[in-house]
């Protein structure tokens, strides 16, 4: 596998920054072609625009875009750009299927994708990008606890630098959608995959007992409004700017 980072420029010199991966891929020694994009911006028409142009420039490749909270390309964090990733295999299959409708019907999409990847050949990982919190994605995960468990199920949820303003899309050739989860498959014999899990944190002073949710909202922590928690020792105050505090 060989990955080519390229961070978009402008719209007119896309197919220019792109000549190193046609370039690569020319040579015959690929099978499959996957690109990911990841935008800190939110613009409703460029995006899907370059995910458009992609898709021309290389019929057949598999492609999958999300907004996000922080680009990092060649070791550096990016400033609000788009980052192309460009992922070429020798052997590997890859298969981008797009699930829509998602929110209301989550237990349902969740055994539509486990029943599909179940009959692919020779699925080594499974990736899912999520646009946010739109829907319950406990319920999906659920759904598809009958996968086969040598299989890896990885992804995420789309971001955005700001948390009130609604920046959970993904996206493709076919637009914004705050409403559909893609899932990228990942097949042959010799494709290898390690999963690991890091949220960054370290345990850091009191401990508190969660003692009521509803699925992923907090209500209650030691029996106290979760909000009189967050004003008591994090100082954050119960205003307009709760949320993004």
């Amino acid at each position: 596998m060989k990955q080519i980072l390229v961070q978009y420029k402008y719209y007119e010199t896309l197919k220019q920054q792109l000549e190193p991966v046609a370039r690569e891929f020319a040579t015959g020694k690929y099978q499959s072609l996957l690109f990911h994009i990841y935008s800190g911006i939110l613009e409703e028409h460029l995006l899907p625009d370059i995910a458009v142009n992609l898709a021309k420039l290389f019929p057949g490749a598999a492609l999958a875009g999300t907004i996000s909270a922080g680009e990092i390309g060649y070791a550096r964090l990016m400033e609000r750009g788009v980052l192309i990733s460009a992922m070429l295999f020798e052997s590997t299959g890859i298969r981008k299927t797009t699930y829509t409708d998602v929110k209301g019907r989550e237990e349902q999409v969740g055994r539509a994708i486990c029943m599909d990847i179940e009959g692919l050949s020779q699925v080594k990982a499974v990736e899912l990008l999520l646009p946010g919190t739109e829907f319950n994605t406990r319920v999906i995960l659920e759904a598809m606890s009958d996968l086969n468990p040598e299989i890896a199920v990885f992804g995420g949820y789309a971001g955005g630098h700001s948390m009130d303003i609604g920046e959970h899309y993904v996206f493709d050739e076919n637009g914004l959608t705050d409403d559909s989860i893609y899932v990228i498959s990942y097949a042959g014999k010799d494709f290898h995959i390690d999963v690991n899990k890091s949220v960054g944190w370290k345990t850091l002073g009191h401990h508190f007992d969660v003692t009521k949710a509803d699925e992923n909202r907090l209500i209650e922590i030691d029996h106290a409004p979760a909000v009189e928690v967050y004003e008591k020792y994090l100082g954050i105050k119960r205003n307009d700017n709760f949320a993004e505090d």
